[in-house]
């Protein structure tokens, strides 16, 4: 093998390992846009966007005390933050919090 032939081989090598780590990246980045809502509960319920999640109420049929709000994130620890206590009637986001890369998904925990 030629010291060109090594050279040529070589370039290839680099221009492949980018194109896979280019598509490992645009992967990673389609994966961080989803978003959802859990099913709410007395009212209440959970929303999580591309990094972030938020517990939020739309007139709380009642009032309840101890609320989490649990956020799966990905590739690190998940959060659960709290206890909160909800008024009853209450509407609005009553906490959030936001994970690193991505998140999973959210919801409330009542116990």
């Amino acid at each position: 093998m030629s010291l060109t032939s090594g050279f040529k081989r070589a370039g290839i090598g680099l221009a492949l390992g980018s194109i896979l780590v280019a598509g490992g990246v645009a992967g990673l980045s389609s994966a961080a846009s989803a978003a959802g809502t859990s099913p709410a509960t007395n009212g209440c319920y959970a929303q999580w966007w591309n990094t972030a999640f938020a517990g939020k109420c739309s007139s709380a049929t009642k009032a309840m005390w101890p609320v989490y709000v649990y956020g799966d994130c990905s590739a690190e620890l998940d959060w659960e933050d709290g206890p909160f206590s909800i008024s009853k009637g209450y509407s609005g986001t009553f906490h959030s919090n936001e994970c690193t890369f991505s998140v999973n998904k959210a919801y409330l925990l009542f116990s």
